[in-house]
């Protein structure tokens, strides 16, 4: 159906019509489900090039694609490229809609996620398992403004917010923030189920993280290297 939405779309209006590039790019992100990336990546190649021609490479519609983009060139491991895209649809999205438009949210929180990808996890001493390197420092605060833009813009219990939170609470917990790390998975959990109740999958992910930051805590606080409460 994409395929033949891109077809006529090419042959009613040309190649270079603006609604090409919503065609491609859905029929990008259908290519990249089934796992055939190296025609994903070329069709979002052509409809960032179609888009930027027909609307300008500002144009808010170019966000998305651009996201999308970013999403599977992370999953091949191409962090830096993937990181620039995601930058570039923040840019465009507070250039359009402003700073706390409600589409900033994923895109945050994906950047937010590519940086803390980039932590490289060390042995150290005195019994501690873990050492945070790379760009962990620029995913907290990234996370950080996805939750404020969601809670402005939907609420402070919207259930978006679970896996954020959980995912700010194990940015905390690489860095061995144990008291900022605790409330956000206490939080995380609460939404989580009174959103999607007691037993959904998510929740299931966030209480194995929470229960093993209360194990690690117990090794943080022997070694005296605990944040203070």
């Amino acid at each position: 159906l994409y395929e033949r939405a891109i077809a006529i779309s090419e042959k009613s209006r040309g190649p270079e019509h603006p609604d090409l590039a919503t065609h491609l790019g859905n029929r990008a992100g259908l290519l990249k489900a089934q796992g055939r990336v190296e025609e994903a990546a070329s069709l979002y190649k052509r409809a960032i090039a179609v888009g930027e021609k027909a609307l300008g490479p500002e144009h808010p519609n170019l966000a998305s694609i651009l996201n999308n983009f970013g999403l599977l060139l992370s999953s091949q491991g191409r962090i830096r490229e993937a990181a620039s895209l995601h930058e570039r649809a923040i840019a465009i999205i507070e250039k359009s809609g402003g700073r706390d438009h409600p589409n900033l949210a994923s895109i945050l929180k994906n950047l937010a996620r590519l940086f803390q990808d980039e932590v490289h996890v060390l042995p150290i001493k005195r019994g501690l398992t873990r050492q945070p390197q790379g760009r962990l420092q620029e995913a907290v605060p990234l996370y950080e403004r996805a939750i404020a833009v969601v809670e402005k813009s939907f609420g402070p219990e919207h259930p978006d917010l679970a896996a954020t939170l959980n995912d700010l609470a194990a940015a905390h917990t690489f860095q061995r923030k144990v008291q900022e790390a605790m409330p956000l998975y206490e939080r995380s959990i609460a939404i989580s189920e009174k959103c999607f109740g007691p037993e959904n999958s998510d929740l299931a992910s966030t209480l194995n993280n929470f229960a093993a930051l209360l194990c690690a805590q117990a090794r943080y606080v022997s070694c005296g290297t605990a944040d203070s409460p």
